[in-house]
């Protein structure tokens, strides 16, 4: 019987993805949340922390094989999976800078002190409403600001249980990249039939297309390779996309190298998830004008508004939504699959839960901003494109809420445009899909629900074909 496939997916645990920067991306959500609620939403801040801990918890707690059964104790060995690399080695820049080193003393504290604050704050507003309501109300809130006292204690024990644990304090730990490939090599050679791991691929590394060649394709331990270019590249970078505008055979680069092989790509392409930590970026290459709404090719360094500063914790709002979108919008790979026609991309994540509600919101007749569709929009339409035979999406960390259903994605996008629906196809993110979920096995309940017969369509037939399995 064939098996299902997760075609997005993570078994990085915390000697590669260390706490610091597990704990960034869940406090940064938390900051958010509870700065812009109100009373009435004290339950939703709750879950919030609840579903970060459990977030830690399994990256702490596990190996790379701890996480990959992890998955699998949901997915009962009736699922393939495809673990995607990470390097984050450059996404503090090419220069040895602060971000290399750890947390110490009471560094490392900002990152709970951020999330503490954040909830302080939210109390005390919280508990200036208490006057407004009825006796049963007040209890019922009084016991729920308890509790979420509760919960930010359990996560501070957590930062100082790794506090006294230096190795695991570093944000980016030592040889991240080839402790990455050892891992993902020995979990492939274990489970040889039910892995296929996709190498993470940084232009800025020395010799990475070398590393491809080694690694990845037929008969290797690598089935495919991931890119994520907001961490400070463009995807037409050279070393990916090569020099010419024209399609050459002979041409060395990344894209021709994996046309040639038939090598799956998969990239990040959300306007949300990770970033740059840094303020600027030396870009050779394509980049995004939000004002003109086009491309244009840059050899420069440039400045992004939404600055950074790590090491005090500060971070401007919005700041991963513009480098995701000068790095990383969708009419830059466009751009890629006008020269390189045959690739066999995957854009995960369809730009994202909020960019697909606005896009199906303004195909029904609302006017939301563009910038909150477009993504979905210009995905959309490279599917409807029949040059690009062998492009895809996946619906990735789906994060489901009171604004947009997956069940309403499947009526109103998927069911009513037969000419994409071979080119969808089903991954979970997991583990980072967890912190916006109660358990993993919501996760996939949600899927099989929501699409009913058509989920074999999306996890079976049409994830073979973008990995070209032939059984």
């Amino acid at each position: 019987m064939k098996k299902h496939i997760d075609a997005h997916c993570h078994v990085f645990n915390k000697d590669i993805l260390s706490t610091g920067i597990r704990i960034i991306l869940g406090a940064l959500n938390i900051g958010q949340i509870a700065k812009f609620l109100d009373i009435t939403h004290l339950d939703k801040l709750i879950k919030k922390l609840e579903h970060v801990i459990n977030f830690i918890d399994i990256g702490i707690n596990n190996d790379t094989e701890g996480i990959y059964e992890e998955m699998q104790k949901v997915y009962n060995n009736e699922f393939i999976v495809t673990p995607l690399m990470l390097d984050l080695t450059y996404v503090s820049g090419t220069i040895k800078t602060n971000m290399n080193k750890s947390f110490k003393g009471e560094e490392d504290q900002k990152i709970h002190k951020h999330v503490r604050n954040a909830v302080t704050e939210y109390t005390k507003s919280a508990e200036k409403q208490l006057g407004n309501l009825s006796a049963g109300e007040k209890t019922q809130v009084e016991s729920k600001l308890k509790d979420l006292k509760s919960k930010v204690n359990v996560l501070e024990k957590k930062v100082e249980l790794f506090s006294k644990q230096k190795d695991n304090l570093r944000l980016f730990g030592k040889r991240n990249f080839q402790k990455q490939l050892k891992h993902l090599k020995e979990l492939k050679k274990d489970n040889p039939e039910l892995v296929y791991p996709f190498l993470s691929v940084d232009p800025r590394k020395k010799g990475i297309l070398d590393i491809v060649k080694k690694e990845v394709g037929k008969g290797k331990d690598f089935i495919g390779v991931k890119l994520y270019s907001p961490c400070g590249y463009s995807p037409t970078d050279p070393v990916l996309f090569g020099t010419t505008h024209r399609y050459s055979p002979n041409e060395d680069c990344l894209y021709n190298y994996c046309i040639k092989n038939d090598i799956p790509i998969t990239a990040h392409n959300s306007d949300s998830g990770f970033a740059t930590f840094t303020n600027t970026s030396k870009i050779n290459g394509y980049i995004y004008n939000a004002k003109t709404d086009d491309i244009e090719d840059v050899n420069k360094t440039i400045v992004f508004k939404k600055k950074v500063d790590i090491l005090k914790f500060e971070f401007d709002e919005g700041w991963i939504e513009e480098r995701a979108m000068v790095l990383n919008h969708p009419k830059i790979w466009n751009h890629v699959l006008n020269k390189f026609n045959g690739l066999r991309l995957n854009l995960a994540h369809f730009g994202g839960s909020g960019q697909l509600n606005s896009f199906i919101n303004s195909r029904n007749g609302e006017t939301p901003e563009y910038e909150t569709y477009s993504w979905a929009e210009t995905i959309f339409s490279m599917l409807q494109n029949p040059l690009y035979k062998n492009f895809y999406t996946d619906l990735s960390c789906f994060n489901q809420t009171d604004d947009i259903k997956l069940s309403t994605f499947k009526e109103k996008l998927f069911d009513t445009n037969p000419d994409i629906q071979n080119n969808i196809l089903y991954g979970s993110d997991f583990y980072l899909n967890m912190i916006f979920m109660d358990s993993f096995d919501d996760y996939l309940t949600m899927f099989k629900t929501a699409f009913g017969s058509d989920f074999d369509k999306i996890s079976m037939i049409n994830n073979r074909a973008f990995l070209k399995f032939t059984d």
